[in-house]
């Protein structure tokens, strides 16, 4: 059997129902694309920063698609956050052609391309956040998410820690919910034919008062695992 043909596209709008931003078109990444979280004074061309809260967890305020070719886009924007009451929509379509995998595509997040550890802090927590950072939501349906993400309160999203394999459509409400973190954590596929079944997943990056400054502690690699015969 040929290889499926992934695709892998991000959307601009609060309610998409196009998904125009390649970053995986025909298993090729585009590497000029780089997913970055900014704070909420950013502008095309100058992410800034997000800035530490002052105590507690914050969501980082935007999510962008930096693009090092061309202007840059604003994918999530600070009210459109998992602590709002009418969240963005998915962020991202998981596609493919009509060949399908042997298993479902996985969803996951590591140190750097060698997919070989998950030691950074947004892995591994801080001092008085020991959950890992980066939260992830997984759909086959296209649809606005519930306030915090289903879950009982925006803390509890924060907190959110070793969710282990969590399928995409899953259930409802908080059951669609992971963290992200190599093999131990992550997102896959509903179906091992995502061209019948699209996938959507959002991503919000938690920052707690005591997070290290600087880039490298979410300096990291998404990654998409599949196999097929």
């Amino acid at each position: 059997m040929a290889e499926p043909s992934m695709e892998l596209n991000a959307s601009l709008s609060s309610t998409p129902t196009t998904y125009d931003q390649a970053i995986i078109t025909a298993n090729v990444v585009d590497t000029d694309k780089v997913i970055r979280w900014g704070d909420g004074d950013s502008v095309d061309g100058t992410i800034t920063n997000v800035t530490l809260p002052p105590s507690g967890d914050i969501w980082a305020p935007e999510l962008w698609l930096e693009d090092l070719s061309a202007p840059d886009v604003l994918l999530v924007d600070i009210d459109e956050q998992p602590n709002a009451a009418t969240p963005k929509a998915m962020t991202f379509e998981l596609s493919s052609n009509a060949v399908a995998y042997a298993t479902a595509p996985r969803i996951s997040a590591w140190d750097d391309n060698s997919h070989a550890a998950t030691t950074e802090e947004v892995f591994a927590g801080s001092t008085g956040h020991s959950s890992p950072f980066l939260k992830a939501r997984g759909q086959t349906v296209n649809s606005v998410p519930a306030e915090d993400w289903g879950e009982a309160s925006e803390q509890a999203l924060h907190d959110l820690d070793a969710t282990g394999a969590i399928v995409c459509g899953n259930a409802t409400g908080a059951e669609e919910n992971a963290v992200l973190e190599g093999d131990t954590n992550y997102l896959y596929a509903s179906a091992v034919d995502i061209n019948a079944t699209p996938q959507y997943f959002a991503l919000a990056l938690s920052v707690p008062d005591d997070a290290t400054t600087g880039v490298d502690a979410i300096d990291i690699v998404l990654s998409i695992r599949y196999t097929y015969t």
